[in-house]
């Protein structure tokens, strides 16, 4: 039985071989680049599951070290310092989940029933403003010199982990992935922006957290909610949002 690539051999921005879901047993494998990991344990009896950049998602047969030199060479990409720096600043940002409501569970913890259950009767819109959140911090980095969004990292730096937000999507992070993927693309509606941002899950001793990098765009990208276009910039810790002046006046500077 041939030895497949263990999660600590694939790094992200590297070049592997998979097998598709689609490709299982034809023995057809499909090169890409790796754009995020979907099995958090070091092995897998059937491979590591791998999203690449051009969004096929399946298990890694081979390393780029096993595969023929390719045709065209291709960009260099760094991978993603996965360290949680000390405090939130204009390059990092923490959020404690990517959808659940913790202050309904804090209100049912504190004896107050009927608060939580007005915030739970409430669910769908909560939900979507804290997905929206992620969106408007993503954006902000981009409109900026780009940056690192930490989900399961509570405001003081501390792991609250992903616990809850994994238990919504039946403990799998592929589904956990593909709705934060479907959440960014409602509301930046940027489809080539968003297959630069890279993802990596990461466990540690203290718990698991998720991170979103995103690069310095080349161009402006805007936020759109309920017909609205909005436009947020990075200024220290704080995602900023920008009238249209203002934001015009930014863009002046920062893409010409």
């Amino acid at each position: 039985m041939v030895d497949l690539p263990t999660n600590d051999q694939i790094k992200i921005g590297s070049k592997v071989a998979i097998e598709t879901k689609e490709d299982q047993g034809t023995g057809k494998l499909t090169e890409g680049i790796v754009k995020t990991k979907l099995t958090s344990s070091n092995t897998h009896p059937h491979g590591i599951k791998v999203e690449l950049e051009d969004g096929n998602v399946g298990r890694v047969k081979k390393l780029s070290s096993d595969l023929s030199s390719p045709s065209k060479t291709t960009e260099s990409v760094s991978e993603i310092e996965i360290t949680i720096p000390k405090k939130e600043n204009v390059e990092n940002e923490f959020k404690s989940t990517f959808q659940i409501d913790l202050k309904e569970e804090f209100l049912r913890n504190e004896g107050k029933i009927d608060a939580a259950n007005a915030r739970r009767n409430d669910q769908k819109n909560i939900r979507q403003d804290l997905q929206k959140e992620i969106s408007i911090t993503v954006s902000a980095f981009a409109n900026q010199k780009g940056g690192r969004l930490f989900i399961g990292v509570q405001d003081d730096a501390s792991i609250l982990g992903l616990e809850r937000d994994l238990k919504f999507y039946d403990q799998s992070k592929d589904k956990f992935n593909l709705a934060l993927i479907a959440s960014l693309k409602k509301f930046l509606k940027n489809n080539a922006f968003i297959a630069k941002l890279r993802f990596e899950f990461v466990n540690t001793q203290h718990g698991e957290y998720f991170i979103i990098q995103v690069p310095k765009s080349t161009e402006p990208i805007y936020l759109h909610f309920s017909n609205i276009q909005e436009t947020y910039v990075r200024i220290e810790n704080l995602s900023q949002k920008f009238t249209t002046e203002e934001f015009l006046n930014h863009c002046k500077d920062r893409f010409q």
